[in-house]
């Protein structure tokens, strides 16, 4: 994800930590829309990509690729309406930026007035919640990996740890010419392994006649649920509309980034599904050959990773700061309090990555807690409370409405079947694995 993707505020009430961490729309240079194509592409292309061949083992070679591609048309149907309601909203209040929790809350403060105010803790947590589980999954990949190329002297979880102990220090650092340093560098060298491994891939695809139609339908939740999480980057949408110069072109950007981005995980997680069938692991990666160039692949990767965790947890950091530096009215010490909140969600984060090394069930469970939250309930009910008292063509007729609620029952089903499924798959690992 790159660095401009988290600098739009989140939370509208100003704190010196957002006036330090965020560019202010009035006084810095809008992005072209190539650079927002870019930058929308960036957020969607993450470790989920490596994970889709394992994903579409659990659903099978017909209908894996079908209902993954399916599930790309209400995503983007929900990131346009989210889109939509954020340019209302922000010609309503005449704000010059606004960000996911605050479009939820001035969605409704026409309904229940200044009560809203606490549907920006509800979509910050939910933001928070997807945030922090992606760390969550960047350094389960990095240890597995890493892991995978050592003599594996000791248990993945200890060194976890030492991975940990290295990243913690890090963490602290907060400038954003630093951050994209870090982008540009994880950029490239993710790049560069995906496509080594994609030839590797190529080497080994076998006839789809080896593999089922259709997989254990017992695992379809969670094939649905680590397909939500694929589209995480719904959290951009809004702060790199506020971004761009010429906005009447990023609807059409913003399609044609997803479509792309779809066609992608796809196309590699069916092409890995070919090659690996059901013995693709967490990341395809790990199905490489044992020999010191693959070796060098996956350790680039890793550092690729992990050099994005940093830029990941900031985004997370830049939703929680702001409504905890507005509790501490000493601003004297935000600066202390900025640095102990960062310890301890970095130690968060790293103590669920050791307890839970399952990066499979993790991204199934992020996909159905948050992604799916954020990616179709939400913006439906955005939507309604949007534009509920709407005349003309904005109004919601029937249809729309039933269109909408539709969504929301179905993305509520896929949320509360998934994370339980979730749960069940995590148990069931920990009782498979030897003490």
């Amino acid at each position: 994800m790159d660095v401009l993707d988290y600098n739009t505020p989140i939370l509208e009430e100003d704190t010196p930590y957002e006036r330090t961490n965020y560019i202010n729309p009035d006084e810095h240079k809008k992005s072209s829309t190539f650079q927002i194509f870019l930058h929308l592409f960036k957020s969607n292309i993450g470790v989920g990509v490596l994970n889709m061949p394992q994903t579409l083992s659990r659903a099978g070679i017909l209908l894996g690729p079908v209902v993954s591609l399916l599930c790309i048309i209400p995503i983007i149907h929900c990131m346009l309406l989210l889109l939509k309601c954020s340019r209302e909203i922000k010609k309503r209040t005449n704000k010059k930026a606004i960000g996911y929790a605050g479009t939820f809350r001035y969605s409704f403060i026409e309904h229940i007035g200044p009560y809203s105010r606490y549907l920006v803790y509800v979509g910050n947590f939910y933001l928070l919640a997807s945030q922090l589980g992606v760390c969550t999954v960047y350094i389960t990949f990095a240890a597995e990996t890493l892991y995978s190329v050592t003599e594996k002297p000791f248990d993945i979880r200890l060194f976890m740890l030492m991975i940990g102990l290295l990243i913690i220090p890090l963490v602290f650092v907060t400038r954003l010419d630093v951050m994209s340093i870090l982008s540009g560098g994880a950029n490239a060298l993710c790049l560069f392994s995906l496509i080594c491994t994609l030839g590797y891939i190529l080497r080994d695809v076998k006839s789809p006649k080896n593999y089922p139609m259709i997989g254990d339908m017992s695992k379809f939740p969670l094939f649905i649920s680590s397909v939500m999480y694929v589209f995480e980057g719904i959290n951009v949408v809004i702060p790199l509309d506020n971004e761009i110069a010429e906005p009447d072109r990023y609807p059409f950007v913003l399609k044609l980034a997803t479509y792309l981005c779809g066609f992608i995980y796809f196309s590699f997680g069916l092409l890995g599904y070919l090659a690996y069938g059901s013995h693709a692991l967490d990341s395809v990666t790990l199905n490489l050959p044992i020999q010191p160039f693959t070796n060098v692949v996956k350790i680039v990767y890793a550092i690729g990773i992990i050099m994005t965790f940093f830029i990941q947890f900031h985004i997370a950091m830049s939703v929680m700061m702001p409504t905890i530096l507005k509790k501490v009215p000493n601003r004297s010490r935000h600066t202390l309090v900025s640095s102990i909140t960062r310890f301890f969600f970095a130690s968060l984060i790293l103590f669920l990555a050791i307890a839970i090394p399952q990066m499979k069930n993790l991204i199934s469970f992020i996909g159905a807690f948050s992604c799916t939250s954020l990616s179709l309930i939400f913006p439906c009910i955005i939507h309604m409370a949007t534009f509920w008292n709407t005349q003309g063509e904005d109004r919601l007729t029937r249809s729309v409405i039933i269109k909408d609620i539709s969504i929301i029952i179905l993305g509520s089903c896929l949320a509360v079947v998934g994370v339980f499924a979730s749960i069940a798959e995590i148990v069931k690992e920990y009782k498979l694995t030897p003490d």
